[in-house]
């Protein structure tokens, strides 16, 4: 693919090879991806030590505070959510047998009436 460029030093436009990128696929070779990827964080990385408004140890120090908390929110949901299940399962487990015993009595009741049905037709 060709892409136009412009020069400073002249008016017309010169056409540059660009290796690895067919626009007109819509497909990228993955190292151009890859390459692309690793510039932009080196220079992220960069610009952010450049324009840090505070120590590194600051930052981290806070980080680590915030860290702390989250963490401690974090293990006091988890606390709730075991508790919350615990009574989930012992009101599934409750449920369940209360329903097993009403299905036995069905079933003795359903067996009680057959034998009374067979007693009566001898």
């Amino acid at each position: 693919m060709l892409l136009p460029a412009v020069s400073a030093s002249a008016s017309r436009e010169r056409l540059i090879p660009l290796k690895g990128v067919d626009l007109m696929s819509g497909k990228f070779k993955t190292g151009i991806a890859i390459t692309g990827f690793l510039a932009g964080s080196v220079i992220g990385g960069v610009t952010a030590v450049l324009t840090a408004r505070r120590p590194g140890h600051d930052v981290r120090v806070e980080l680590y505070a915030k860290y702390l908390v989250q963490k401690k929110r974090f293990d006091d949901l988890a606390d709730e959510v075991r508790l919350e299940s615990a009574r989930i399962e012992d009101e599934y487990l409750r449920v369940r047998d209360q329903i097993e015993a009403q299905m036995n009595e069905i079933d003795r009741e359903a067996v009680k009436a057959a034998h009374s049905e067979k007693s009566e037709q001898t």
